[in-house]
């Protein structure tokens, strides 16, 4: 039914919050040969109509087929022309069946459009301790996606703690703990085993911090919209006002974009049933210091809802940079007195210490920059958070779960009781069942 192509993503052609990475424009067939990719440059990046050429595409009706939340009998039958089937399936949703048997199957199509997700979550299959980034996880929209990018789905839930979980899992500190378990291959059974943060670690500031540091990382251009229109559907009034409040400090200072979306935007707009309600800001702009410091804030932000204390953090992100006597006992929050600038790196720093984190990440920045400034920002992201939130503290997640799970279990043993008192109450007084009323074995059974 559908005469669109989509994109068939490669994950070389991802990166943590980019979707347009690279790209086979321009490709050589030594690029090819290698399997590397032309980079996207910031200055294509920062077009919000542009996205990335792939070297393959699928047709749209597949990617829909396969991901839409219906039951596989529907699937099934639309596969097969069932237009009676469909008919049935139209009714049950409550939708307007049209006579003919082409326009029923042409009606379903949308519905089933309408169920699919408009934008995924991918990851790179092949990775490994020993790069720039382990675990790489990218937003993408409706696309098709190859074996070495396979889907994440983060959801059901609202939006914004979609997108929080959606940041967690493209951290400084969720990349360390990946780089402790992956050996070669970024799999699901190594994903589940990663220490995730729950949904009740994120308060409502912790939302309004992150949401929208989120969501200027990831929405730079149209295609992605369907993201950030989901996210401001589900957001209150006060990350609404961030989310804002975010895209004009991106425009004051990028100049931002004007509200032209292309045709295809506003066809979703509408597909949607979004209306007035959407989103009313173009894409972000994309600048590169901007998302250097947005990045670096994350980072900070999230080794504090981990409960790491600074030294930890340093740890991390570079354990050359702590003394010897820092090193002997990593849980202790002490430091060296000796550390200063902004690197806070001590007098006498490990050198020779064995392990290493993000040695190519840190070798790279310094190469280009003349320093490894993913240290500096995360630690400067790290002390004007102290000083406005306070030391770090430890949290344990486990007994916020398990007060969530008692606090629901109570609400919902209420709930059976009132609506058991609310039906007694209804019942005729004749067709009130006691004991008596039952055979011995039931009477047995009643008591038991």
């Amino acid at each position: 039914m559908s005469q669109r192509y989509l994109p068939l993503y490669e994950a070389k052609m991802m990166h943590q919050f980019d979707h347009r990475y690279a790209t086979y424009e321009g490709a050589t067939e030594a690029n090819l040969n290698a399997g590397i990719l032309p980079q996207s440059t910031p200055e294509q990046k920062a077009d919000p109509l542009y996205a990335v050429e792939p070297r393959y595409w699928v047709d749209e009706e597949e990617v829909v087929l396969r991901t839409t939340s219906v039951p596989q009998g529907v699937v099934a039958a639309y596969r097969a022309g069932n237009a009676s089937a469909l008919r049935e399936w139209l009714v049950r949703e409550g939708c307007s069946v049209p006579a003919g048997d082409a326009d029923a199957v042409a009606a379903a199509w949308v519905l089933l459009r309408s169920k699919a997700p408009p934008w995924f979550v991918a990851f790179r299959d092949i990775t490994s301790s020993v790069v720039e980034s382990t675990a790489i996880l990218s937003l993408l929209p409706r696309v098709g996606v190859g074996h070495t990018a396979p889907l994440v789905f983060l959801g059901p839930g609202p939006a914004p703690i979609l997108a929080a979980m959606y940041a967690n899992l493209n951290t400084l500190v969720f990349d360390y703990t990946a780089r402790q378990k992956v050996g070669g291959h970024m799999t699901y059974s190594v994903l589940r085993q990663l220490p995730v943060l729950p949904p009740v670690a994120y308060g409502q500031d912790s939302m309004v911090f992150v949401v929208p540091r989120v969501l200027e990382l990831t929405c730079a251009s149209w295609d992605i919209w369907p993201f950030a229109n989901d996210v401001w559907t589900d957001a209150d009034d006060g990350l609404r006002q961030a989310i804002q409040q975010q895209w004009e400090e991106n425009k004051a200072a990028t100049g931002g974009h004007e509200w032209n979306p292309p045709d295809r935007a506003e066809t979703l707009r509408q597909a949607q049933g979004v209306g007035g309600d959407g989103i009313p800001l173009p894409p972000f702009k994309w600048d590169e210091d901007r998302r250097a410091v947005l990045r670096a804030e994350l980072d900070a932000y999230y080794a504090r809802l981990y409960g790491l204390n600074r030294k930890q953090l340093r740890y991390i992100l570079d354990p050359h940079g702590l003394s010897h006597k820092e090193l002997e006992d990593i849980l202790d929050p002490w430091e060296d007195p000796t550390c200063s600038g902004p690197h806070l790196l001590p007098a006498e720093p490990a050198e020779d210490f064995p392990g290493e984190t993000f040695r190519v990440l840190k070798n790279k920045e310094e190469k280009q920059l003349g320093e490894y400034r993913t240290r500096r920002l995360v630690l400067e992201a790290w002390a004007k958070l102290e000083a406005e939130l306070g030391p770090a503290q430890p949290v344990n997640y486990r007994e916020m779960l398990e007060r969530e799970r008692q606090e629901q279990q109570s609400a919902e043993h209420h709930a059976a009781e009132a609506a058991g008192s609310q039906r007694k109450q209804e019942e005729p007084a004749d067709l009130v069942l006691r004991p008596s009323d039952y055979s011995d074995q039931a009477k047995l059974k009643f008591r038991e």
